[in-house]
């Protein structure tokens, strides 16, 4: 996949996770930064594997941050995991 591309793909995604609190703008800097790299090594990486991945980054990083405080699209990147 080439980075035009790549790049188009995280600006929309972008739009469904807010811009909000430090939390919430570390986490939308991971998922961005992470998808990135996720689509450029396989392209058929599915946005949820990535979404996970940020939150449990965010998780091991920030211990008081809980994936319920965050904003998103529900819709688009599915529920919260169960905690």
């Amino acid at each position: 996949m080439k980075w035009k591309e790549i790049y188009m793909i995280c600006g929309e995604e972008m739009q469904r996770i807010p811009s909000g609190n430090e939390k919430q703008d570390r986490f939308r800097a991971s998922y961005s930064l992470t998808r990135r790299d996720d689509l450029e090594k396989n392209p058929k990486t599915p946005r949820r594997d990535t979404f996970l991945k940020c939150l449990a980054e965010m998780e091991r990083f920030f211990p008081e941050f809980k994936a319920a405080d965050l904003r998103y699209d529900t819709d688009f990147f599915g529920p919260p995991p169960a905690a």
